[in-house]
């Protein structure tokens, strides 16, 4: 080797050491001790095979700042972005990719309601769930002060900030706003029924059926429901975050068990991502053991279990979102309703934008909510549109519900703190080891006059599709030790307690039909066969389907077809309905569907309104 080969060689391996030490120091750490620690005593922290933290401390306090700085070495950046969406920072970061939603998070006002929702919380000087913030932003705090600094935040240049009560309910904003479809779905059914007319409304299915697996009510005589006193459009998928969507679960009472105890199956569907939405951790300090899965920058889990009770969390997938077309008087600055003119509530937000000039936002309310029109999808010429949004109109206690959740003691404590939750809709299944089993919507569930179908774009200037109110949480569907021993959710339609479908999103009854026909047909259920239940891939509906189509090819005379589209066939004909990784007939079988639904659609709604098409629940059905 020639000496200017072995000098390059030595730069080279100097430079492999070099950056693997550079990265090495920014790992997180799993063993020594941390010196500048937030915890008052001693605190213990061991990391298992799959990196899962078990946290043992003497009190509450040590316990979540000891979970608040594990978290924060491990998802910082993660915490960073889901706050910076919710407050509508992003472009600060990112450049122009972050303006588009930025503009909608700030006019649907996520930052004025985080900061309304936070200074409640600091009112309530001496409750737990309080303290226990404090605690956990601690931990995070004291990293972010003594911890390496995450390489991204190196890469993008993005200055570390100490996490406040206000970021908590920011993220929670991102999160509920993130279970919303209206703002896909309602611009496009006005679009179909307004400019295609009413015949094409025909070939969707939205979104119930009578006759659909709908999540029964077993409400033990309880009242009707009664009132309480209460543009240019951008994907969520274009965030640098992950998407909440889905989940199923189901809770079987010690009747139909093997062992007559209650056995409990919670599987939260959520977007792959990396680093993935769920931070597993266990807590353990007097009195209490916890195992849960926690959000970033969220202290108290979302479904968890502790040796006594376990619940878990799927999508309601109610309509909570509202949108208005409203008429503005020429200068902008008020609106037309029921004949009167009222001055627009107006402020002014500034973003800033990484290596380019602020902009500055004017943001609109009307009594119905902010106007968003830039941001909705199929809005018409001097339509303006505004959002009238659950999460936004109620007051609403996330943080106290989860940590009574986390921290509660029987089943009544469990209902009650769900009852605290308004927004995202949420079906919280329970079960207990007195052998209790349960599930209730969490949600404030508007009343609307009848006439309106909150799926459509409603007319925001006459006053007669306002909301009513809001219904009792007594009234919203659950189910308590229903008599059949079993509850579940696979995000289907929900009756209500007048026996009607409650509005929404819901995904089509494939998987419920084969839950509750499999959970129905034994009374001798194991953890086992829970697993099995829990895996199972079998679609009855899109077997037959698939049968149907082939049956119709056949009855096409003379059509030629080459040997890949015979071979393409055959793979559909043998296809069982499972969905193994290794078949091809699924994979046939969707792509076929997809050019069915292609071939009769996009000529009338175009490219960009098919994509929207596809996203929305009611396709699946439709089909």
């Amino acid at each position: 080797m020639s000496r200017i080969s072995a000098v390059l060689w030595a730069v080279f391996l100097i430079g492999v050491i070099f950056i693997g030490g550079f990265f090495f120091k920014l790992r997180p750490q799993y063993i020594g001790k941390v010196m500048d620690a937030p915890t008052k005593d001693s605190t213990e922290v061991l990391f298992d095979k799959y990196g899962i933290p078990h946290i043992y401390a003497r009190t509450e306090f040590d316990a979540y700042a000891a979970l608040g700085y594990v978290h924060a070495q491990e998802r910082l950046f993660q915490m960073e972005l889901m706050k910076r969406v919710g407050a509508g920072r992003l472009a600060e970061v990112l450049g122009s990719p972050g303006i588009e939603p930025d503009k909608l998070f700030r006019r649907l006002g996520i930052n004025v309601k985080a900061d309304f929702s936070a200074q409640k919380l600091k009112e309530q000087i001496d409750a737990p769930w309080l303290k226990m913030s404090e605690a956990y932003l601690s931990g995070i705090n004291s990293f972010i002060d003594n911890g390496p600094t995450p390489l991204e935040y190196r890469t993008l240049g993005i200055p570390k900030e100490h996490f406040t009560i206000k970021d908590m309910y920011l993220i929670a904003g991102y999160m509920s706003y993130s279970f919303g479809l209206a703002l896909n779905e309602d611009p496009l059914l006005t679009h179909i029924r307004d400019f295609l007319g009413e015949d094409y409304l025909q070939d969707l299915h939205i979104p119930y059926e009578p006759g659909s697996q709908t999540i029964p009510v077993y409400n033990d005589n309880r009242p009707v429901p009664t009132l309480s006193n209460s543009g240019k459009g951008f994907s969520l998928e274009s965030l640098p975050i992950p998407i909440l969507y889905g989940s199923n679960s189901w809770v079987i009472s010690p009747k139909n068990t093997e062992n007559g105890k209650v056995l409990f199956a919670n599987d939260t569907h959520i977007g792959y991502s990396q680093p993935s939405t769920w931070f597993e951790a266990h807590i353990e300090y007097p009195g209490y053991s916890f195992y849960g899965n926690f959000m970033a920058g969220i202290p108290f889990a979302l479904v968890g279990h502790t040796k006594e009770r376990a619940w878990g969390a799927t999508m309601f997938l109610n309509d909570d979102m509202d949108l208005y077309c409203e008429k503005l008087s020429p200068n902008g600055q008020s609106y037309y309703f029921n004949g009167q003119t009222r001055a627009l509530n107006i402020r002014e937000e500034v973003i800033h934008v990484k290596d380019s000039a602020d902009i500055n936002l004017q943001v609109k309310k009307t009594h119905h909510g902010p106007i968003i029109t830039e941001s909705v999808v199929d809005v018409q010429p001097n339509d303006e549109i505004s959002c009238q949004w659950t999460f936004l109109d109620t007051e609403n206690n996330l943080i106290e519900a989860f940590y009574r959740l986390n921290h509660s003691r029987s089943m009544d404590d469990s209902r009650y703190a769900v009852s605290l939750i308004s927004a995202p809709g949420l079906n919280i299944s329970y079960g207990d080891k007195e052998g209790n089993i349960a599930m209730w919507t969490a949600a404030k569930l508007a009343i609307r006059p009848e006439h309106v179908n909150p799926l459509y774009i409603q007319n925001g200037e006459t006053g007669d599709c306002d909301l009513i109110g809001y219904m009792d949480f007594d009234d919203n569907p659950h189910m308590e030790n229903p008599p059949w021993g079993y509850v579940y959710s696979a995000n289907n339609a929900h009756y209500s307690s007048t026996g009607e479908p409650y509005p929404g999103y819901y995904e089509p009854d494939y998987r419920a039909s084969v839950i509750t026909e499999k959970i129905s047909a034994r009374v001798d259920w194991t953890m086992e066969a829970m697993k099995k239940l829990s895996m199972e891939t079998l679609s009855k509906d899109h077997k037959f389907l698939s049968r149907d189509l082939i049956q119709l090819m056949s009855e096409i005379p003379d059509m030629e077809l080459s040997e890949d589209e015979r071979s393409a066939l055959r793979q559909v004909k043998e296809w069982d309905g499972e969905h193994r990784i290794e078949e091809l007939g699924p994979s046939v079988y969707y792509r076929w569907l997809y050019h069915i639904v292609q071939m009769s659609m996009e000529d009338e709604l175009g490219e960009e309104r098919l994509k929207h098409l596809l996203k929305a629940n009611f396709i699946k059905s439709s089909i």
